[in-house]
């Protein structure tokens, strides 16, 4: 992304949690980017189109942050380390979710809907790959619980900390947040606790609201239980990070008018050569008819 498209993006965002969306001008966007009008129109057709910009920028800053490099750490203290990165990025956002709670941005447009539901599965996607990881195959019938638990603590303390930052030790923050969660998912697992939420609850609704295939959610099942495998897996940290990639480059190609079925073929092909991946990449291919 060029530096003048970022400057515009933030310089929007800013305005926009200040002002408004439909009170700010695409004018003084420009003036405090210090460049033409024009020169927005060339990255941006309209002020929807910036709008739905800066959620897809923030969405991709998020995401960026989900992949850790690789580092000698236990999985729960690498997570502690995200969780960290995550807080230190979000506070630096604060404009975006003042401009989230001060418009009634769902009601927009629909692709702009679509794109905060899909940064929402997204988190939830990325916690219940950790929480995998850290406790393994005893965890799974609690993942949909500790995910919202996480997400809610974390989300909760933010909203804490973009009101006052003083209010809350932010060094302290991320190990918090982990202990208090492992202390709960251990104490559910130790004594065999009922769970709230299906165990399938993510799945079904991500088949509903993500990505509501022509496939159906046999589709999507598949690839959760890729992801979890993956998870489950011993091999380094960078090897998972590349086929959990691989995961979703499928999922975003399959979902697309006109497929390209040969570059989906060729990442399958990644899968083969695992065994306990294998069978589920042919149930793909019977499942895509490629």
């Amino acid at each position: 992304m060029s530096d003048k498209r970022t400057t515009i993006i933030h310089v929007a965002m800013h305005l926009f949690s200040e002002k408004g969306v439909h009170a700010t001008s695409m004018q003084e966007i420009a003036d405090e980017s210090n460049v033409s009008k024009g020169t927005i129109y060339t990255y941006f057709s309209s002020k929807d189109d910036l709008l739905f910009s800066i959620f897809k920028y923030f969405h991709e800053r998020m995401k960026s942050l989900m992949i850790l490099p690789p580092i000698d750490l236990p999985p729960k203290e690498k997570f502690i380390k995200q969780i960290d990165m995550f807080i230190q990025e979000r506070k630096n956002y604060k404009g975006f979710f003042k401009m989230i709670h001060r418009e009634q941005l769902l009601t927009v447009r629909k692709d702009l809907h679509q794109l905060i539901v899909n940064i929402q599965f997204d988190m939830f996607q990325w916690l219940r790959t950790i929480l995998l990881e850290i406790y393994g195959d005893k965890v799974k019938q609690y993942l949909p619980d500790g995910v919202f638990m996480l997400e809610a603590l974390i989300s909760g303390y933010l909203k804490i900390l973009m009101l006052d930052e003083s209010l809350i030790n932010v060094d302290r923050l991320a190990q918090t947040i982990v202990h208090r969660v492992d202390l709960i998912l251990k104490d559910m697992m130790q004594h065999n606790a009922e769970p709230l939420i299906p165990a399938d609850a993510f799945d079904r609704a991500h088949a509903k609201y993500v990505n509501p295939a022509t496939y159906g959610s046999d589709f999507q099942t598949i690839l959760a239980k890729m992801r979890e495998r993956i998870a489950e897996l011993d091999l380094p940290d960078e090897t998972k990070r590349e086929l959990q990639d691989s995961i979703e480059f499928i999922r975003n190609e399959a979902m697309k008018e006109e497929r390209q079925n040969f570059l989906i073929k060729g990442v399958l092909n990644n899968f083969d050569r695992i065994s306990p991946l294998a069978e589920l990449s042919e149930k793909l291919r019977q499942l895509l008819k490629i």
